[in-house]
Formats: C-alpha cells, structure tokens, sequence
C-alpha cells in the first residue's frame, strides 16, 4: 500500500521493495533507469534493518542514494493519508553517511 498511496499523492516514480527484497539484481536494473535512489522504508526497527540492507545491494553500482525518514515511527503509506508532505520528506531526506551517524547516534553516545 506504500506504492500505491505515494502514487495517489503525486509521487510517481516508486517502486515497492518487500522487506529485504532490494537486490542486487533490482540496483543493477534500476541503474538502467535513474542515477539518484530515495529509500524510504518504514522507521521501526525492522524497516532501518532494511534500509541498512538496500544502501549494501546498492553500494557497487553508483547511485546517489538518500535516506527518507519518516517521523514517528509511520510508514509512507500512514504517512501520506494523515496529510503529511512527502516532498518536504524528500527536501530532508538524509545521505548515507548522515544516515548511518544518525543511527549510531540512537545507538551510542557520539558526544
């Protein structure tokens, strides 16, 4: 429903992925087709493991990839029918590395 309710909001250009789905296969086919990735899975736990997984199958084919987070722990498809602004989402999306001292930070003590 992710998809399908980020279509209806405007954003056109999404693929689903379930889970851990994100292959290398899939980068390797979407390198055919776009040199810039927004990943925007949901922001439990299990969907920052993902999130980790998909930046790892995206590493080797040269993307500029960005890290969507939802706030409060939504999924996009929650997230949009609630009235959120998902272009606003995309403006402060988060790159790799801002990513991943992100999560260290929730995780560790950075000071």
């Amino acid at each position: 429903m992710d998809t399908v309710s980020l279509h209806q909001a405007g954003v056109t250009n999404a693929v689903g992925i379930s889970g851990t789905a994100l292959t290398k296969e899939h980068a390797s086919y979407l390198k055919r087709l776009t040199n810039k990735i927004f990943l925007c899975l949901d922001s439990d736990d299990a969907g920052t493991k993902a999130t980790f997984a998909s930046i790892e199958a995206l590493a080797n084919e040269d993307f500029e990839v960005r890290i969507i987070r939802i706030p409060s722990g939504k999924d996009p498809d929650e997230f949009v029918k609630n009235g959120g602004d998902f272009d606003e989402l995309q403006k402060k999306s988060l790159s790799v590395v801002e990513f991943f001292i992100s999560e260290g930070g929730r995780k560790y003590d950075l000071s």
